[in-house]
């Protein structure tokens, strides 16, 4: 809502044009109208009497320090008759009151529900023991048992004998790969014959 129109929201040009017509009033009438803004008789003799903006912007800016308004002043021309001063006054509009901006923080839109797909429908949590939970939460007798008992462990094979060219050494004696079973035996003999050496020597 909008508040009253006060005199010193009129525009620069209604005010000139108004002061000119009533300045050139005559006494009797210019009298009337300032008596009616101005109450106190040695006040308006001064107003009247100070020449720098004229009688009647004197009263004018005496009536504006006082927040008179449009209304007031067109009611008191009406009442004397003044009507080109009045239609003056008139010409002027009022600029239409601004919309109030609102402090509420602007809502968002909500979010549009999302296409159904194979990929958004729902799964029912397994219900086996073996994967669900008591109502404690803590495991089933299964999954510890399977968490605490040790995995088994896997006999990897042998590796293959080494090829018969990694043998093969050019004016030596040929040794023939030994297989896997037994090296231990040979280690053993091997061990045997250095003795023996030994002994010999």
């Amino acid at each position: 809502m909008s508040g009253p129109d006060y005199l010193h929201r009129l525009p620069a040009s209604i005010v000139h044009d108004f002061c000119s017509v009533m300045d050139s009033l005559d006494c009797a009438d210019w009298g009337r109208f300032a008596s009616s803004v101005v109450s106190d008789v040695t006040d308006l003799r001064l107003l009247a009497n100070r020449g720098d903006l004229g009688r009647t912007q004197n009263v004018m800016w005496y009536w504006m320090n006082r927040n008179g308004t449009v209304g007031q002043l067109v009611d008191l021309l009406a009442s004397l008759n003044l009507w080109r001063p009045r239609d003056i006054i008139l010409q002027w509009r009022p600029p239409a009151p601004r919309p109030r901006l609102s402090l509420a923080p602007a809502r968002a839109a909500p979010c549009p529900p999302a296409a159904a797909g194979p990929w958004l429908v729902p799964t029912a949590p397994p219900t086996g023991s073996s994967s669900a939970k008591n109502i404690n939460g803590r495991l089933s007798e299964r999954e510890t048992a399977t968490i605490d008992s040790p995995e088994p462990k896997i006999d990897l094979p042998l590796p293959p004998s080494p090829p018969d060219s990694l043998f093969t050494v050019p004016g030596k004696v040929n040794y023939a790969p030994i297989d896997n079973r037994c090296r231990s035996r040979g280690h053993s003999a091997l061990r045997a014959s250095t003795a023996i050496h030994c002994d010999h020597g």
